[in-house]
């Protein structure tokens, strides 16, 4: 039931943000993503399988595609499908680590969770309709550590986690990670004498390989090299910034936030516990965030707390907590408090944060948001490409008008248009509202889901 509870409360907080500044209007990679790529030739028969893989900048979005491979354009709908597809993340990764913890940390786990993941810092993703990746390659990646570490190697269980790993691959560059971390966790069992087994040896070389070809695999964008890290001294001020996140970002902060982190993996390797302890699952997913951190560092090194990129940091402060919870330390009672106090700080950081950046953010996007339907719509009345022209920087849904008028024009993309920015039949005009049925459908239910998730949580606290 609470389980039950954290996802209604948790869907419908997203649903709420979407039902405010959710769009309609596709925007920015959806015209060459989903509108160029994927829905005209699949509409048009020309679609080939080789499609599903070809990359989408530096990733090769499979999981995403397989979402949208339909004949209904709606933006909308695939916010609502990504919140769910997040909010099922959300929960899996929360038992798994109950899992490991056991079930006296439930409580603490949920509620911390639930405070984390209602904050919208991620909205970006929440609002941008082909993001979907950003969920999948969590959810594959925590499955695929999960599988990896826990089960038995070579038995069905295990294999479907290397093919949880492939799959992460194929969601976002970075989820190739996941078999790094796993690779790493083995390395440590072998090189502590936990499993000196051939078979975890024949592993670990067999999951470094197809790491190095998931690297290799990885489109090199040219117009991207100015984004990426160029010094050591870059990366790793990058790297502080953002593992520090929500603190301030600088050595000092970064050490607290992850001295939970840190602390559980000295006292891992010191301890050296069985290959079967399910604490090897927290240190991989701990080494899996922080590789994903530091990928991100590198590659995009002036843009690493963007909005879109905050749904993975926060995983990181999911797992620092947790271990906090590991049972087996930290408990006496001024361990206690350094709990208490670590836990007050990072939800008072999470809460000034949002505080300080979200709402002008949230209050921009609202306002190019309007001006993109408002001035797609202009273009869809007269034919004038001059309605798309000359407009300030995002108050059109993609950065180059030539091109989108070349989309807005396809025969076979302007039967799938959202309502919102079909061109008008017989010189009628259109609606310049933005919302449509699915928005009505989601502001007429996003609280209830809330109020039942509360509903459901008080009757599991007095049962």
């Amino acid at each position: 039931m609470a389980f039950l509870a954290l996802g209604l409360i948790l869907f419908g907080i997203k649903l709420l943000v979407i039902a405010r500044y959710g769009s309609a209007t596709p925007y920015w990679d959806q015209w060459d993503m989903e509108a160029a790529n994927l829905y005209r030739p699949f509409l048009e028969g020309t679609w080939m399988l080789g499609q599903l893989v070809a990359p989408h900048n530096e990733h090769r979005v499979v999981t995403t595609r397989l979402l949208q491979i339909n004949g209904l354009w709606n933006p909308l709908l695939e916010m609502i499908v990504n919140a769910l597809v997040h909010v099922v993340t959300i929960l899996a990764v929360a038992g798994l680590l109950l899992h490991a913890l056991g079930k006296r940390a439930a409580g603490p786990l949920l509620f911390f969770t639930l405070v984390l993941f209602s904050l919208p810092y991620g909205w970006d993703n929440t609002v941008t309709a082909c993001n979907a990746h950003f969920y999948f390659v969590l959810l594959f990646s925590v499955l695929a550590l999960f599988l990896l570490i826990e089960k038995t190697i070579f038995t069905p269980l295990w294999s479907l986690g290397l093919l949880a790993g492939v799959l992460a691959f194929f969601s976002l560059a970075s989820g190739i990670f996941a078999l790094a971390a796993v690779a790493a966790v083995f390395g440590s069992q072998y090189f502590l004498s936990v499993d000196r087994s051939w078979k975890k040896a024949i592993v670990i070389l067999a999951l470094m390989f197809f790491v190095l070809l998931g690297i290799v695999f990885t489109p090199v964008i040219a117009g991207h090299v100015a984004l990426k890290a160029h010094s050591i001294k870059q990366f790793l001020a990058a790297f502080i910034n953002l593992m520090s996140w929500p603190l301030p970002g600088n050595f000092f902060w970064f050490l607290v936030r992850n001295a939970p982190s840190l602390f559980f993996c000295g006292a891992l390797f010191f301890v050296r516990p069985q290959v079967n302890d399910r604490r090897w699952f927290l240190l991989g997913v701990i080494i899996w965030t922080s590789v994903q951190g530091a990928s991100i560092a590198y590659g995009r090194v002036d843009g690493y707390l963007a909005s879109r990129y905050l749904d993975l940091f926060a995983f990181s402060v999911l797992i620092n907590f947790a271990c906090l919870l590991d049972q087996d330390s930290m408990n006496n009672i001024f361990q206690r408090i350094i709990k208490a106090v670590w836990t007050a700080l990072m939800l008072v950081a999470l809460g000034w944060y949002c505080w300080k950046n979200v709402p002008q953010q949230l209050a921009e996007k609202q306002r190019t948001t309007i001006a993109q339907t408002i001035n797609v719509q202009n273009y869809q009345r007269s034919g004038d490409i001059n309605d798309l022209k000359n407009k300030p920087f995002q108050e059109i849904p993609y950065p180059d008008p030539t091109r989108l008028a070349m989309l807005l024009s396809s025969p076979t993309l302007q039967k799938i248009l959202p309502t919102s920015i079909q061109k008008p039949a017989n010189g009628t005009s259109v609606s310049v509202g933005r919302l449509d049925g699915v928005v009505d459908w989601v502001l007429s239910h996003a609280l209830l889901f809330i109020v039942l998730g509360v509903v459901i949580a008080l009757m599991a606290l007095i049962c």
